[in-house]
């Protein structure tokens, strides 16, 4: 019954679909992209209800997805994050103080009960997710450019907060770190000027704490 309403659904849209996928910049890769994502969506019933109800929302997914084969990548990823398409709240970007909140809970939760790789995963799931939503509201027209290079930089910036706070406890486990650290960013991270393609230039300076032999 779902796979029979999913295809009646795309069967009423597709001529408008194939439309909105025409006047961007990459129609053939963009229906590709859409084909996929509903095969892994399956007739989830908010998937469809997005479609059918929310001309807006399915216009920006065709936008989104024949725009950027990046972001079509992470949509199969997370296909759930298609959800964010039809509400711009969900779109805006969660600043750094959130998102390490967010990363802080997880590590919190696994990081004394799963080897340190596992861990790190977690930290780059949330470096993906926030990553798609930011490149979501950037394809929308939602944010200008310094809202997007200041959301990367804090993305990036949770990033290798998070990775530290692995790394020293599965060295010390729950006791008192061995040493302060201070992470320079340097270039374009130092600047919040960070791109999607950017890599992340950094020092990293540390003074062992009293009685920690070097």
């Amino acid at each position: 019954e779902g796979e029979q309403a999913a295809v009646a659904v795309q069967r009423q849209l597709l001529p408008a679909m194939l439309g909105w996928f025409a006047l961007c910049a990459d129609p053939d890769g963009g229906l590709l992209a859409f084909r996929r994502l509903s095969e892994s969506l399956g007739g989830t019933a908010w998937y469809l209800r997005m479609l059918r109800d929310s001309s807006d929302a399915a216009r920006r997914l065709c936008l989104v997805l024949s725009g950027s084969r990046f972001v079509g990548d992470l949509l199969e990823h997370s296909p759930e994050a298609v959800a964010w398409v039809g509400d711009d709240r969900e779109l805006d970007p969660r600043g750094a103080i959130q998102l390490w909140r967010q990363v802080d809970a997880r590590l919190d939760r696994r990081v004394a009960a799963e080897e340190a790789p596992a861990a790190v995963r977690h930290v780059r799931q949330v470096r993906r997710s926030e990553t798609l939503r930011v490149a979501l509201a950037d394809i929308s027209g939602l944010l200008d450019l310094e809202a997007v290079t200041g959301a990367l930089s804090d993305i990036d910036q949770i990033t290798v907060v998070g990775a530290l706070r692995v790394a020293s406890r599965a060295v010390v486990g729950d006791a008192d770190p061995l040493t302060d650290v201070l992470v320079v960013a340097m270039g374009r991270q130092g600047g919040r000027e960070i791109t999607y393609g950017s890599d992340l230039d950094a020092l990293f300076v540390h003074r062992p704490r009293p009685g920690v032999d070097e």
